[in-house]
């Protein structure tokens, strides 16, 4: 009979001179492994790096204003400007822009009612907002 059989078998172990010639071994072949398959890709024939035009494409970059600089001088300011003021859109700046031309500054907040579409309603959102002043604010 087998005296061997109710004892359990422990695995080999290498010594340790055997165990760093594997981790010395295993280490060149990735390191060489990593320089040939880790290469940096190189880009199809017939690709360029140039810049990508786009025609009738309009890039918008919003502006974030502080709270001094949120006033608007109607005597003043463009069309684009005007735009800023809640109520106000294109057609109204166009229009406010145009009745500034044509008659001159604008004496009060409230002489914003002589220009068409302009109501008393609109002319009191714009009283936080809106100034009337010869110098740009």
């Amino acid at each position: 009979m087998d005296e061997k059989k109710g004892q359990t078998q422990q695995p080999r172990s290498r010594p340790a001179q055997e165990r760093g010639l594997l981790v010395l071994i295993a280490a060149a072949l990735l390191a060489s492994g990593f320089l040939v398959l880790f290469d940096r890709p190189k880009a199809p024939p017939g690709w360029t790096n140039a810049p990508i035009e786009l025609a009738d494409v309009r890039v918008v970059i919003p502006t974030f204003l502080d709270a001094a600089s949120q006033n608007v001088n109607v005597n003043t300011a463009s069309a684009d400007e005007l735009t800023r003021l809640s109520g106000i859109g294109p057609v109204l700046a166009g229009r406010i822009v145009a009745y500034r031309e044509a008659h001159g500054p604008f004496a009060s907040i409230d002489a914003l009612t002589e220009v068409s579409g302009i109501g008393p309603e609109t002319v009191e959102r714009l009283r936080d907002r809106a100034v009337v002043a010869s110098d740009a604010p």
